[in-house]
Protein backbone atom coordinates (compact mmCIF):
# COMPACT_ATOMS: atom_id res chain seq x y z
CA UNK A 1 0.00 0.00 0.00
CA UNK A 2 2.72 2.60 0.92
CA UNK A 3 4.86 1.74 -2.27
CA UNK A 4 1.60 1.86 -4.26
CA UNK A 5 1.04 5.26 -2.94
CA UNK A 6 4.68 6.57 -3.09
CA UNK A 7 4.71 5.48 -6.68
CA UNK A 8 1.48 7.27 -7.71
CA UNK A 9 2.79 10.65 -6.17
CA UNK A 10 6.46 10.27 -7.72
CA UNK A 11 4.53 9.64 -10.56
CA UNK A 12 2.24 13.10 -10.31
CA UNK A 13 5.57 15.12 -9.69
CA UNK A 14 6.97 13.71 -12.76
CA UNK A 15 4.38 14.22 -14.91
CA UNK A 16 3.77 17.81 -13.70
CA UNK A 17 7.26 18.46 -14.15
CA UNK A 18 7.46 17.64 -17.81
CA UNK A 19 4.60 19.85 -18.21
CA UNK A 20 5.57 22.91 -15.97
CA UNK A 21 9.30 22.66 -15.50
CA UNK A 22 8.69 25.43 -12.85
CA UNK A 23 7.00 23.15 -10.56
CA UNK A 24 10.19 21.94 -9.12
CA UNK A 25 11.34 24.86 -7.81
CA UNK A 26 8.45 24.90 -5.72
CA UNK A 27 8.19 21.45 -4.54
CA UNK A 28 11.90 21.56 -3.84
CA UNK A 29 10.74 24.70 -1.38
CA UNK A 30 8.04 23.12 0.12
CA UNK A 31 10.16 19.95 0.36
CA UNK A 32 12.64 21.58 2.64
CA UNK A 33 10.23 23.75 4.52
CA UNK A 34 8.53 20.29 4.88
CA UNK A 35 11.84 18.92 6.37
CA UNK A 36 12.41 21.44 8.63
CA UNK A 37 9.23 21.46 10.30
CA UNK A 38 8.72 17.69 10.97
CA UNK A 39 12.46 18.46 12.92
CA UNK A 40 11.02 21.27 14.76
CA UNK A 41 8.14 19.23 15.84
CA UNK A 42 10.15 16.22 16.79
CA UNK A 43 12.43 17.73 18.57
CA UNK A 44 10.10 19.65 21.06
CA UNK A 45 7.96 16.60 21.13
CA UNK A 46 10.98 15.21 22.83
CA UNK A 47 11.37 18.61 24.92
CA UNK A 48 7.59 18.32 25.98
CA UNK A 49 8.27 14.21 27.40
CA UNK A 50 11.23 15.66 29.24
CA UNK A 51 9.34 18.52 31.16
CA UNK A 52 6.22 16.11 31.73
CA UNK A 53 8.47 13.29 33.01
CA UNK A 54 10.24 15.98 35.76
CA UNK A 55 6.94 17.40 36.56
CA UNK A 56 5.28 14.04 37.65
CA UNK A 57 6.44 14.90 41.28
CA UNK A 58 4.38 18.26 41.35
CA UNK A 59 1.65 16.91 39.44
CA UNK A 60 1.44 13.99 41.83
CA UNK A 61 1.85 16.66 45.11
CA UNK A 62 -1.60 18.39 43.40
CA UNK A 63 -3.25 15.16 43.02
CA UNK A 64 -2.97 14.52 47.20
CA UNK A 65 -4.01 18.21 48.18
CA UNK A 66 -7.26 18.10 45.91
CA UNK A 67 -8.12 14.63 46.55
CA UNK A 68 -8.47 15.49 50.40
CA UNK A 69 -5.47 14.52 51.60
CA UNK A 70 -4.31 17.68 53.99
CA UNK A 71 -0.66 16.60 54.65
CA UNK A 72 1.86 14.38 52.30
CA UNK A 73 4.05 12.17 54.45
CA UNK A 74 6.08 11.50 51.27
CA UNK A 75 9.40 12.69 52.25
CA UNK A 76 10.57 13.42 48.97
CA UNK A 77 8.19 16.10 48.46
CA UNK A 78 8.77 17.91 51.58
CA UNK A 79 12.12 20.14 50.10
CA UNK A 80 10.75 20.97 46.69
CA UNK A 81 8.02 22.75 48.87
CA UNK A 82 9.78 24.24 52.23
CA UNK A 83 12.56 25.98 49.77
CA UNK A 84 12.82 29.35 51.55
Amino acid sequence: MFVGTLSSIVGAVILISIILPWFLIAFAIVSVLYAMAAAFYRASARETKVRTSQAQRIRDFDKDTTSGSTLSYDRRYIPIFLRP
